[in-house]
């Protein structure tokens, strides 16, 4: 029997956000993962009663080694409470999806969220990329403060909209990516450090699919520096000599 080895709440950053949904993992018996997405609902118990539902439809297992994900950000009166849907279940808890059980880039991350019920989801483009670097801003001043959770909160946000605003392949989503990564190096823990890497990988997936248009680059050579310098810092010199490449083409 197949065995659900993780849970990724993606539950949004907005205030104002309505819709949650559950991605999940499970091994399988011949090796491999595989994952589903429920569908987006309104609450954790909705969210967690179609994982549940699905685990029974398709034989699988949930046992006390699967992992209940909720990232660590400046939600930590949220975090309790998915905690205590994790106890209440015989789950494990952590902040992130177990290293060995890590997706690859063809799984939604939690960056991939196109409805989240919040009024953020319809701005129009110039009111969104205001906001996106806004809260690169606030995220800056709470490193600054040593709020490591806050900055992350900010940055996560500002990343989903970038993405689903923009595209992967937009300035703002390179620019977000640089601080995170820079606060996530600053936290000193290295899951921290490979969601980031995962995720500097997965914009670059999309680039090698799809050039950047170089016409939305043009004066942003500054930004694909700072990331090949945090590229670099993180040990990934593979995704520095990528990013060098497409800065070429791009200038």
């Amino acid at each position: 029997m197949d065995k659900i080895r993780w849970i990724r709440l993606d539950i949004p950053y907005q205030k104002d956000g309505k819709k949650m949904r559950a991605v999940a993992g499970h091994s399988e018996d011949k090796g491999g993962l595989s994952t589903f997405v429920t569908d987006y609902s309104d609450s954790i118990p909705n969210i967690l009663t179609l994982v549940k539902d699905y685990v029974k439809e398709n034989n699988l297992e949930c046992n006390d080694s699967t992992v209940l994900v909720y990232p660590l950000d400046g939600r930590l009166g949220l975090a309790h409470v998915v905690l205590e849907f994790a106890q209440k279940e015989n789950w494990a808890f952590d902040r992130h999806i177990p290293p060995l059980f890590y997706p690859g880039v063809e799984v939604l991350c939690s960056f991939e969220q196109n409805d989240t019920g919040s009024a953020e989801d319809t701005l129009p483009s110039k009111e969104a990329q205001q906001l996106i670097f806004k809260l690169n801003n606030d995220a800056q001043s709470e490193y600054q403060r040593s709020d490591l959770p806050a900055a992350m909160s900010c940055l996560r946000q500002a990343l989903q909209l970038a993405v689903k605003h923009f595209g992967w392949s937009s300035p703002g989503v390179a620019y977000s990516l640089t601080n995170l990564g820079h606060v996530m190096r600053g936290t000193g823990n290295n899951d921290n450090m490979l969601e980031v890497s995962a995720t500097i990988n997965r914009m670059l997936n999309h680039w090698d699919k799809e050039m950047p248009d170089r016409e939305e680059w043009v004066g942003a050579g500054s930004i694909l520096e700072q990331l090949i310098g945090v590229c670099n810092s993180l040990g990934k010199s593979g995704y520095a000599d990528r990013l060098t490449d497409y800065k070429v083409k791009l200038s």
